[in-house]
């Protein structure tokens, strides 16, 4: 907060935050993100059991076709209204009337504070639909987690067979 009361990042007090965050989390998004952990557990079992009980050879076909419908799918976050909790524009937070009355400042810190240049912001891309954008920034996260877990498997592996 500085001198005049005003705050730095968030224009809300930890009152209010803390619990907006913490019950969206513990009731839709904590209950959705076990339940989809659940199904992805259930289908890897029921599709390659042996990667689970015995780390042999994995059918990838049916985990392949997963990944890519959901990246084919990865635009419904289009359609979704307003903006995530913290994700405010500075115009979105001095234009807010959530209080009743328009909160008519924006905090210090977001005008002057933290700035990055993102290489898709808000998975964006120039000369491209946002659609388009969407299924390429998913590809891309995919492909990037696919190259890490594979490095990281070859280090466990190589480590399993010295011993």
């Amino acid at each position: 907060v500085d001198n005049l009361g005003q705050p730095l990042y968030c224009p809300y007090p930890l009152w209010i935050s803390i619990p907006a965050m913490a019950l969206s989390h513990l009731t839709i998004a904590g209950i959705a993100e076990g339940l989809f952990t659940l199904s992805l557990y259930l289908f890897i079992l029921k599709t390659s059991p042996n990667i689970i009980y015995d780390c042999q050879q994995i059918k990838l076909n049916s985990i392949f076709s997963l990944l890519a419908f959901l990246i084919i799918i990865s635009p419904l976050g289009l359609i979704a209204e307003g903006t995530a909790w913290g994700e405010w524009a500075p115009e979105e937070i001095l234009n807010d009337t959530s209080s009743g009355v328009p909160l008519g400042f924006i905090p210090e810190k977001l005008l002057n504070g933290f700035n990055y240049e993102a290489f898709f912001p808000d998975y964006t891309m120039s000369g491209t639909t946002d659609i388009l954008a969407y299924i390429a920034s998913a590809i891309i996260g995919v492909a990037l987690l696919i190259i890490i877990f594979k490095i990281l498997g070859s280090i466990i592996y190589a480590k399993k067979q010295s011993l």
